[in-house]
């Protein structure tokens, strides 16, 4: 044991470290005089620099980080990656290094090492496991100091196995790891290549995203719809898009048809496109079961949540209660933690209609309707004949998926909130929100007179040119063309009378319908009417007298655009 140790670039630890040497044990060893000088012999005691470990631990890639006020345990690769790992995860590598004889004795002596003072070495750990590698030792040295990669008002990333893909109104361009600006979670990164234009795939899902935009003809015939697509497309690209400052608003994804419980239309298709395309960071959940007055209601987000999909949220919910999470972001509050707050993007689907008909409301949801082109009689699988997202598709089907998405990304930067036509919304709601009695009654009252058919309500007029109404502060004709004129107690005697039995009307669970409810029907049908000026607030009625008091008689006016 006499000869010196030569540690070349073959030595284990200097192929893996290079030329750094963290010298950790501080051993004490037996010694021998050989003519005055004391020569090493084995390792008496085994010791170690606390300071030099947690150095190696850190050269290892392991470092503490805070997340929320939360602290986590990360490993760093390639200078950029971040990904949460365990205590034990630490050990098992620091374990499989130190069971090496030759990655160890740098640090053992200068001298070759013996079985016996390797195996003291390995005990020593063992044994000093649940100190040496506590909780509060690794997180000693944080995570050096730098933002995480996020998406600018102008600009987003996609992490591919590869490299990266930055996004923006001008194009789609390649970043490699090593040149992005910041950290990134390795949670991130999808497990495939990033696209290029020119791949040869089946474009299974641009087809369908182009066959759910179109619409369907008085036949019944499919036909392709430019703006619905590009309704579509940015629709998906914001929601791609974690960025968070300036408008906010939720995506709604409803069916076009105006029954109820049609379904399979393929917006849940969607939501596993954007879980595809984005990653773990979108998060499903059951909008039958949500409960919106329940403070944990977002409890199974977490803080890499950064678009959540409600999907089949119930029909009668109180939209009024998401707006504060549309606009502010959520509060996820879990069993036996603190509650923090997590922007995220929501997206909505839903069979029937949400009531939508406050300025509030329309301000804060984005709502989209799906072609009826899929139903039980045809599935997507069953026209590309292929389950997506599934080993059915192969690297070109899934090529053009993550080219169509990134397209769909810069759509968003382009388009920004863009609207269409809309398809059957308005009556699809009316229909949803509005007793079926009450909406054949007051189709027939807000019908315009046809003079060659006969048909139609005579009493709707021309609004006399700066007239005012009751008290209004400025001329009916200022919003409106024509207008109805109706005493509110009279026509609710008259819908009664019509409509209902021994003098009383029930709707919904056996309900007795009272005048303030009728008078709010009819508020509500002239909000959802397309061509009938809304009515949502008093402050709005007062000013151009659509409800007022005249001679003991209470009207309300349905003025036409």
């Amino acid at each position: 044991m006499s000869a010196q140790l030569q540690i070349t670039e073959q030595t284990p630890f200097n192929k893996l470290f290079g030329s750094q040497r963290f010298e950790f044990l501080e051993n004490e060893y037996f010694v021998r005089n050989d003519n005055g000088v004391s020569i090493p012999e084995g390792i008496k005691k085994v010791s170690v620099n606390d300071s030099r470990l947690y150095k190696f631990i850190n050269i290892l890639g392991y470092y503490g980080y805070e997340a929320n006020g939360k602290p986590l345990l990360v490993k760093i690769t390639n200078g950029k990656i971040i990904e949460e790992v365990s205590e034990r995860q630490v050990i098992r590598q620091f374990h499989a290094l130190i069971a090496n004889k030759k990655f160890v004795y740098p640090y053992a002596t200068s001298l070759d090492i013996s079985q016996a003072d390797h195996e003291k070495i390995i005990n020593y750990f063992i044994r000093r496991e649940s100190s040496l590698f506590s909780t509060n030792n690794l997180y000693r040295n944080l995570l050096p100091a730098r933002d995480f990669v996020s998406h600018s008002q102008s600009a987003a990333f996609i992490f591919y196995s590869d490299q990266a893909a930055q996004v923006t109104a001008q194009g789609i361009e390649p970043v490699k790891y090593e040149d992005l600006p910041g950290y990134i979670w390795a949670s991130q990164i999808l497990p495939r290549p990033m696209p290029t234009p020119g791949h040869k795939g089946r474009r299974i899902w641009p087809q369908f995203i182009e066959r759910i935009s179109g619409r369907l003809d008085t036949a019944n015939n499919w036909q392709p719809d430019a703006q619905r697509l590009k309704h579509l497309k940015s629709a998906l690209g914001y929601l791609m898009h974690t960025h968070f400052e300036g408008k906010r608003r939720a995506v709604l994804l409803i069916d076009s048809a105006i029954d109820d419980d049609q379904g399979r239309t393929g917006k849940t298709l969607l939501g596993k496109g954007l879980i595809n395309a984005i990653g773990p960071g979108v998060k499903e959940l059951n909008g039958k079961e949500f409960d919106v007055r329940d403070p944990k209601r977002w409890r199974l987000c977490s803080l890499d949540t950064s678009t959540a999909i409600i999907n089949d949220l119930r029909k009668y919910v109180p939209i009024d209660m998401f707006f504060n999470d549309i606009t502010e972001g959520i509060q996820i509050h879990r069993n036996h933690e603190e509650p923090y707050n997590k922007d995220v993007k929501l997206l909505f689907t839903t069979n029937q209609s949400l009531k939508i008909d406050t300025p509030s409301a329309k301000d804060r949801f984005w709502p989209f309707e799906l072609c009826q082109y899929y139903s039980e009689k045809l599935s997507p699988a069953q026209e590309f004949k292929c389950w997506f997202f599934s080993k059915d598709w192969s690297a070109d089907d899934w090529a053009d998926f993550d080219f169509f998405m990134l397209e769909c990304l810069q759509a968003w930067f382009i388009n920004g909130f863009v609207k269409s036509e809309s398809i059957a919304l308005e009556e699809k709601t009316k229909r949803d929100h509005l007793d079926r009695d009450f909406l054949e009654f007051i189709e027939d009252l807000t019908t315009t007179y046809n003079a060659i058919t006969g048909e139609g309500n005579r009493e709707i007029q021309p609004v006399p040119s700066g007239q005012k109404f009751g008290d209004a502060t400025e001329p009916l004709s200022k919003i409106a063309g024509y207008y109805l004129r109706l005493d509110k107690k009279a026509a609710f005697i008259q819908f009664v009378n019509e409509y209902g039995k021994n003098g009383a009307f029930k709707y919904g669970r056996n309900q007795e319908l009272k005048s303030r409810t009728f008078y709010e029907w009819i508020r509500n049908y002239c909000t959802l009417t397309k061509g009938i000026v809304s009515n949502p607030n008093k402050a709005h009625r007062d000013k151009y007298g659509l409800e007022y008091k005249a001679n003991g008689t209470q009207y309300i006016l349905i003025a036409f655009e």
